[in-house]
C-alpha cells in the first residue's frame, strides 16, 4: 500500500513539473530532461513513473479532466442554489478559472493541429465538458427549453468561456471579463423563457 502511495506521489510531482515546464518552455520545446531537472529526479525515474513524453501528455490531459470533475463534484455538493447563474459561474470559475489549465490548454490546442491522438483526446475532454454543462443547465431552476436548445446554449457558453480565457492569455480585450460573464448570464437566461427558437 505504501509503495502505491509513493508511486502516485511521484507521478503527481512529475506531472506538476511537466506542467511547469510546458508553461515556461511551451509544449513543443519541453523535454524529458527539462522535466527531470524541474522535479529533481533522474530522467530514467521520470520514464519509470510516467513513461515517455507522449504518455505524459495523455496523463496531463487526464489530470485536467480530473480537476474539472473534482470542481463539478464540489459544485454539485455545494450549498448554492442551482440557478443558471450558478452554472455560468461554475463554467467561468471552475472550468476556465485555473490559469495553469488554461495555459496548458493553449499548448495542447497547438499540438492537436499536428497530432491526431491529442486532437481526439481534446475532443473527448471538451465534449465531456459540454455534456456536463448540458446536464447542469437542464436541471437548473426555471429551465424550460428543449434539449437541442440547451445543447446549443451549452456549446455557446463553452465557446465564450474558452474564448475569454484564450483572449485573456493573449492580453486581448482586457477588462471585459465582467461584461462577458454578464452576456453569458443573458444567453443562459434564454433557457428559462420557454420560447421556442
Amino acid at each position: 500500500m505504501a509503495r502505491a502511495r509513493i508511486r502516485e506521489q511521484r507521478r503527481e510531482e512529475i506531472l506538476a513539473a511537466f506542467e511547469a515546464c510546458v508553461i515556461r518552455h511551451g509544449l513543443a520545446e519541453c523535454t524529458l530532461i527539462d522535466v527531470a531537472d524541474e522535479v529533481g529526479l533522474p530522467r530514467s525515474l521520470v520514464r519509470y513513473f510516467v513513461g515517455n513524453r507522449d504518455e505524459m501528455v495523455e496523463l496531463m490531459i487526464a489530470r485536467m479532466l480530473e480537476r474539472k470533475e473534482a470542481g463539478l463534484l464540489a459544485f454539485r455538493q455545494s450549498e448554492l442554489g442551482h440557478s443558471i447563474e450558478d452554472v455560468v459561474d461554475f463554467l467561468f470559475d471552475e472550468i476556465f478559472g485555473n490559469p495553469t489549465s488554461n495555459d496548458i490548454a493553449v499548448e495542447l490546442w497547438y499540438l492537436a493541429q499536428r497530432d491526431e491522438r491529442v486532437r481526439l483526446q481534446l475532443t473527448e475532454l471538451y465534449s465531456k465538458l459540454v455534456g456536463v454543462l448540458v446536464e447542469e443547465l437542464s436541471t437548473a431552476d426555471g429551465v424550460v427549453a428543449r434539449k437541442k436548445d440547451v445543447e446549443a446554449v451549452a456549446f455557446s457558453l463553452m465557446s465564450l468561456g474558452y474564448g475569454e480565457s484564450d483572449f485573456g492569455y493573449l492580453g486581448v480585450m482586457a477588462g471585459t471579463r465582467k461584461r462577458i460573464r454578464s452576456n453569458a448570464y443573458a444567453l443562459a437566461a434564454t433557457l428559462t423563457t420557454g420560447v421556442e427558437r
